[in-house]
C-alpha cells in the first residue's frame, strides 16, 4: 500500500556563501509564492494589488522560500527594484485600502503618493474627504492633492509649535527652523536658531525673503553669515588631501 506523500519536501537552497543548505520547503506555499511572482512581473496588477502582494511575500516571510535573508535582498534580485520601492507601494496599498471611496480603482499611484507621506490613518482620510469637496467627488488632480498634503504639514507645524499668528502680531514662524522670528529684527534670531548649519540658515533665510520680511541690510548680513558657513563647510566635508572623510 502506497503511502501518502508529506506536503513538506527537502529541498537544497544555496545561499550567498554558495554554501548549500538543506531545508523544509512548504509546497503550498511555495506554490503561493510562484503566483504571486508571475503576477508582479507580469504587470498584469495594479500599484495597489503589486502592494498587497508584496505585503503578503513580507509578513510571511515567504522570501525565505528563496534562499534569501531580507525582503529587501529578495525585492532586488527577483524583480529588480529597490527596498525602498518595494515599501513605498505597500505603503501606497495601506493608503488606498484605507479610502473610503467608491472609485478607487481609478486613483493612480501617482496621486496616493503625498497622502502615503502622511502617517495617521485618519488625517489621510479627512486630506482626502476635503479633497473630494474641493473637486465635488471629481477625481483630483496630483497637484490638488499634493497641495492640501502640503497645507496639512503646515498647519501641522504651527499647532505642533503652539503658535497663533493672531496672538504674536510681531512674530512670523519661519517654518524651515520650525520656530517663530521676529518681523523687526530676524537676523539675529535667524542666525542663532539655525544652530551653525549652512543648509538650514540658507533655507531659513530664502523663506524669509519670499515672505518679504528681509531688507537689503538684512540680506546682505545673511549673505555674509552664509559665506562664512559655506567656507567652513567645504573645510569639513574634505580632508587636506582632498578625500572625503
Amino acid at each position: 500500500m502506497l503511502k501518502k506523500k508529506s506536503e513538506d519536501t527537502q529541498v537544497s537552497a544555496i545561499d550567498k556563501d554558495t554554501t548549500s543548505v538543506a531545508k523544509t520547503v512548504d509546497k503550498a506555499a511555495l506554490k503561493e509564492l510562484e503566483r504571486m511572482e508571475v503576477q508582479i512581473k507580469t504587470g498584469i496588477i495594479k500599484y495597489f494589488e503589486t502592494g498587497m502582494l508584496l505585503q503578503q511575500i513580507s509578513d510571511k516571510k515567504l522570501y525565505k522560500l528563496r534562499g534569501y535573508h531580507s525582503f529587501s535582498e529578495y525585492c532586488k534580485e527577483t524583480f529588480d527594484f529597490s527596498r525602498s520601492y518595494g515599501y513605498r507601494l505597500i505603503a501606497y496599498c495601506n493608503v488606498w485600502n484605507l479610502l473610503k471611496d467608491d472609485a478607487k480603482s481609478k486613483i493612480p499611484e501617482r496621486m496616493i503618493r503625498a497622502l502615503a507621506s502622511v502617517k495617521e490613518p485618519e488625517e489621510r482620510q479627512k486630506i482626502w474627504d476635503k479633497i473630494k469637496t474641493i473637486t465635488n467627488g471629481e477625481l483630483p488632480t496630483y497637484q490638488t492633492v499634493e497641495n492640501e498634503v502640503k497645507a496639512y504639514r503646515e498647519q501641522k507645524q504651527l499647532t505642533d509649535a503652539e503658535f497663533n499668528p493672531e496672538a504674536s502680531p510681531d512674530l512670523v514662524f519661519c517654518r524651515s527652523l520650525k520656530a517663530p522670528v521676529s518681523r523687526s529684527n530676524p537676523v539675529e534670531e535667524l542666525i542663532t536658531k539655525s544652530d551653525g548649519k549652512y543648509s538650514v540658515l540658507l533655507r531659513a533665510a530664502k523663506e524669509m525673503f519670499q515672505a518679504d520680511c528681509l531688507d537689503l541690510e538684512a540680506c546682505d548680513t545673511l549673505k555674509e553669515e552664509l559665506s562664512r558657513r559655506h567656507e567652513e563647510f567645504l573645510d569639513n566635508l574634505f580632508n587636506d588631501d582632498g578625500s572625503k572623510e
